[in-house]
């Protein structure tokens, strides 16, 4: 596969469907290479990779979710010949959302289900913006976020190198809002971390007024990157959910 978006984490000779994969902010695709070993073999593992980060650390990071989602889609919209499903943690999550506008409204073959994961659902604006804060600020307040690894945190150097595309992607998500956003017809689940103080289950029921077909929610354990700390349980509920979806499918 020669397209810098997107990284086949796995092609099984038995797989019915794709799964997509989108990073939180900050995040490269490598967060989800561990899914390999816990999703159904059924199942083929397409990793997206963000401009600014891993193999394309060279890019610009695109602070504009407009923009990121257009390029997104033109890149990977060739890859809907079979059934597919779309996960997006935080960040990840609104991009994956306006990626479903647009093949909708392409009149595309839509995802089997999308799954949004701790995500701020664009009609509830953000309270607490950080991008536009002095990198001393800016870094003590990643801090805080428990998303970014001490050892980085407190090498300065590597810092310098990394906050363009730290900067980059709190823009773009912290000004995610829609005061009346684009209701979507694609079969949703909402996840919702039991310890999450930043996207809590009260507001994350509000997909529900953006959602226009099934939409359900599934709580799991851990703060809001429960995606890193309880990454087991987080697989099982998607694989029960995958699997769910494909036997429709077959039926």
């Amino acid at each position: 596969m020669n397209n810098p978006w997107l990284t086949l984490a796995s092609q099984t000779s038995n797989a019915q469907a794709t799964l997509f994969c989108l990073p939180y902010a900050g995040g490269s695709s490598a967060i989800f290479h561990r899914w390999r070993v816990l999703l159904k073999d059924n199942i083929d593992l397409a990793l997206v990779q963000l401009p600014g980060r891993g193999a394309r650390f060279s890019e610009p990071a695109i602070n504009d979710i407009e923009l990121l989602s257009e390029q997104l889609f033109a890149a990977i919209r060739p890859h809907f010949s079979k059934p597919y499903f779309i996960f997006g943690h935080s960040m990840g999550g609104m991009l994956a959302y306006e990626l479903v506008k647009r093949i909708e409204q392409a009149h595309l073959p839509m995802p089997q289900q999308l799954i949004l994961s701790a995500t701020r659902p664009p009609q509830v604006a953000y309270q607490d913006k950080t991008y536009h804060l002095p990198q001393a600020e800016f870094v003590e307040k990643l801090k805080t976020l428990n998303g970014t690894p001490d050892e980085i945190l407190q090498n300065k150097e590597l810092m310098a190198l990394l906050l363009p595309m730290l900067k980059a992607d709190f823009e773009l998500a912290e000004n995610f809002y829609q005061p009346s956003p684009t209701k979507i017809h694609c079969p949703t689940h909402v996840l919702c971390g039991t310890q999450d103080t930043r996207v809590p289950k009260k507001m994350l029921s509000k997909w529900s007024e953006v959602i226009a077909a099934n939409c359900q929610f599934s709580e799991i354990p851990g703060g809001h990157l429960f995606l890193e700390t309880a990454t087991e349980a987080l697989l099982r509920v998607i694989n029960t959910e995958l699997q769910a979806q494909l036997e429709k499918v077959s039926a």
